[in-house]
């Protein structure tokens, strides 16, 4: 052999006994982190309920089915999805998407966004019912809203009795409100 062809000779072995041996099996190795699926999910319904605020419906319907995919247990995703429905006008799937919420975390919010659901398409009394449940959630830190939505829920079924109380009871309960509250209430003669 030519020593001019030694160099050439060399690299070629040299390449040949750096790769790894072929196997029939995947041999673990350091996989990277696993994703946060959960989190995944809650960012996911960030942007598809900004991209609905927005319009901008199928992408917000593929944001949210994402959502779904990656944490089909997370209450937020059902809630999420739901309103979408709503805003879509499917109110029969948006009524599930809001029930499956219920039924994966019976917790005040869950309770609240359903009754607003509900008060939303005239349904009051089912209305009412999911804002009592949501008001014996002790854990919710956003009492202030229950009472708000059950207020205005109220003013829409003209029971201004209701609505008073339960306005008060939201500015009792987050005193920051008193000025809107107050405004919707001189509004409709209370």
């Amino acid at each position: 052999m030519s020593p001019k062809y030694l160099p050439l000779l060399c690299l070629c072995l040299l390449c040949s006994c750096a790769q790894a041996p072929k196997t029939d099996f995947i041999v673990e190795q350091d996989l990277p982190p696993s994703i946060d699926q959960k989190h995944a999910a809650e960012l996911n319904v960030e942007l598809g309920l900004a991209y609905l605020e927005r319009g901008q419906m199928i992408r917000s319907k593929e944001k949210l089915q994402h959502a779904q995919g990656l944490a089909p247990n997370l209450s937020m995703t059902h809630y999420a999805m739901g309103y979408y429905w709503e805003r879509a006008g499917e109110v029969a799937a948006a009524e599930k998407e809001y029930q499956r919420a219920i039924q994966l975390h019976p917790g005040g919010e869950e309770h609240n966004n359903y009754g607003a659901f509900l008060c939303r398409s005239k349904q009051y009394t089912a209305a009412e019912q999911q804002f009592l449940k949501a008001m014996t959630d002790l854990q919710y830190t956003n009492a202030a809203t229950i009472f708000e939505n059950a207020g205005l829920c109220a003013l829409e079924q003209k029971d201004s009795k209701k609505a008073k109380y339960y306005l008060q009871q939201a500015i009792q309960k987050d005193p920051s409100r008193t000025k809107v509250l107050s405004e919707k209430l001189m509004d409709k003669g209370l």
